[in-house]
Formats: C-alpha cells, structure tokens, sequence
C-alpha cells in the first residue's frame, strides 16, 4: 500500500527537485525528509534511494533556508536508509572536492609561465584562497 502512494506522488516530488525555484526545492525536501521517516522499517529502500538521487545535488546549495531543509533530509534519510548509504554519498562529494582542487592546482602550475597569470596572479591567488583551495594544493605539490 505504501508503494502504491509514492507511485502516486512521486512525478510531484520528482518535478520539484528539478525546479530552479528555490521555494520548490524546500518544501520537496521537507516533504521527503518526513516521508523518508515515515515509510522506516516498511522495506522502501529502492524508492527512498531513487528519491535520494534527485535529492543530492542540492548539496552544493547555498542559501541557508535550502541547507537546512537539505540536512533535515539527509537526518530523515539517514534513518530511513541507514548511516552506510549516506556516507557513500558523502564520499562521493569528498573526492569530488578533491579532484577539484587538484585540477585548480594543475592548472594553476600550467600556467604560472603566462603573462595573464603574472598580471592577475594575486587576484586569482585571493581567489582561490577564499575557497580553500591553495593551502591543500600548496601541500601536494611541495610534498609536505
């Protein structure tokens, strides 16, 4: 019975995780959240991870009202489909990261010959600092 429900209001879900507005995004995941605590120990896995994979590039949001609706999921999934599975999605977004930040520092060391970079050096230098991203591509490639 409870399958047949989600079937029935999963396109309405589904369609307001793609949504650009940010309103849409909330209340799809706050709907998801209670519905991921709701259906606990009725065997909905599959469909509690389906909706986890429209769910989790919000985790690059940034406004505070869509991050808070976001971890308030995560905490109803967590229950839902158990701590290993949201941590292999964690994971992911860890060394996604990092292969970021290691392409930053590639790039940066390609060209630190160029007459654009010794121009706008400091600016793309702040920049980057203000994502945290020399420090760590400092260490890799000095070896510390």
């Amino acid at each position: 019975m409870v399958e047949c429900n989600y079937r029935c209001h999963n396109c309405n879900l589904l369609l307001s995780l793609i949504y650009r507005d940010l309103v849409h995004r909330q209340t799809a995941m706050a709907a998801i959240g209670h519905l991921a605590l709701g259906v606990y120990g009725f065997g909905c896995e599959d469909a509690l991870t389906h909706l986890l994979n429209y769910l989790w590039p919000n985790v690059f949001e940034s406004s505070p009202h869509v991050v808070q609706a976001f971890m308030a999921c995560m905490e109803g999934m967590r229950i839902g489909l158990g701590p290993a599975k949201i941590l292999q999605y964690s994971l992911q977004v860890s060394l996604l990261k990092l292969l970021t930040a290691l392409l930053v520092s590639i790039i940066w060391h390609l060209l630190s010959g160029s007459r654009f970079l010794k121009r706008y050096s400091k600016v793309l230098h702040r920049q980057l600092l203000s994502r945290g991203l020399v420090l760590k591509t400092h260490l890799f490639w000095t070896g510390l």
